[in-house]
């Protein structure tokens, strides 16, 4: 199980985006529906509240950070980056904004999985 946030290393971000970039789309939703079941079995908080956890729980999220407070469509150049670049700018800002405690590797999972979508489309740039 993952550590949650207490603090956020590069070397940490770095091992999940070597491990999860090379998966497509529908293999990182699978290991997101597995990581998510095994946070909510081991959240008392989150079972009680019965909510349901998966991709779309967290698109509001990301959408605020990506699209709003990091204004990807007027700053497209400046994160024309590698995932390497690019996950460790966002997923600071994903677990702040994220209204539950998730797990490093959980936010960079989120993240790649929006890296693949594409943030043109993700954020829907004019």
């Amino acid at each position: 199980m993952s550590k949650f946030i207490t603090e956020i290393s590069d070397e940490e971000i770095k091992k999940y985006v070597e491990k999860y970039k090379i998966l497509n789309k529908d293999d990182l939703s699978k290991e997101l529906d597995s990581k998510l079941k095994d946070f909510r079995a081991s959240s008392p908080d989150i079972k009680a509240l019965d909510l349901k956890l998966d991709f779309d729980t967290f698109v509001p999220d990301l959408k605020k950070v990506i699209c709003k407070d990091l204004k990807y469509c007027t700053n497209q150049k400046k994160y024309e980056l590698a995932y390497e670049k690019l996950v460790p700018i966002i997923v600071p800002f994903l677990i702040t904004a994220a209204g539950i405690a998730i797990s490093v590797e959980i936010a960079c999972i989120l993240v790649i999985i929006v890296l693949k979508i594409g943030l043109d489309i993700f954020c829907e740039c004019p």
